[in-house]
């Protein structure tokens, strides 16, 4: 799946059996505009078999015509303008003002129910202020920053940003919207909230 999320494509993963049998399985991005990618391999025909979820499945190609499948997944992908832009789907806008701890616990308390059919909700919160002198920049490159909100409750952090992220060299008062993913990390016996920024940008 993380294949499949870095290049916004789905990712078909196959091995060798015997026979000339290829096997493995298929993981398609949230991102991807094509609902149920196993029955289109099913319907075009391009494989033995297509089975299991909609985005994640088993699959069993003839070994001579991967290459061949290959060539006629990507030609209906494109005439049929499925092409991934990377976009993602939304579960939940709001704005800094309304969101608070109750909030934040009501979401991340889902952690446990997320598999293929139910993905990680994607939270859009407007209008976060953040003073760049309260940012914290950490990690061995020196390319991690995070901020506390909610009255210091909750972390908010952004990993592995370019060089050209704003926060890594900030000053002065910010007003940003954010998408990112809500939930909890352990470490070393402590539990921290914190928001995992998948993007953001700068409003004011």
């Amino acid at each position: 799946i993380k294949i499949a999320d870095n290049f916004h494509k789905p990712c078909i993963l196959l091995r060798s059996k015997d026979n000339g049998i290829y096997a493995g399985s298929v993981r398609v991005p949230d991102t991807n505009p094509i609902s149920n990618f196993k029955d289109c391999l099913n319907t075009l025909g391009v494989c033995i078999k297509a089975q299991g979820h909609a985005s994640a499945f088993g699959v069993e190609f003839e070994g001579n015509t991967v290459t061949d499948a290959l060539n006629i997944l990507d030609n209906y992908i494109k005439e049929n303008q499925l092409q991934d832009i990377g976009e993602i789907k939304i579960d939940f806008e709001i704005d800094y003002a309304d969101f608070s701890v109750g909030i934040f616990n009501d979401i991340a308390k889902l952690k446990p129910y997320y598999g293929c059919c139910l993905r990680e909700c994607n939270v859009v919160i407007k209008n976060i202020s953040i003073n760049a002198d309260d940012v914290v920049i950490q990690g061995k490159n020196q390319d991690t920053w995070y901020t506390m909100v909610c009255d210091d409750a909750i972390k908010l952090i952004k990993f592995k940003c370019s060089d050209e992220d704003i926060f890594l060299n900030a000053e002065g008062d910010y007003n940003i919207n954010i998408i990112g993913k809500l939930g909890y990390n352990y470490y070393n016996g402590v539990k921290t909230a914190q928001i995992i920024v998948n993007d953001y940008e700068v409003v004011q």
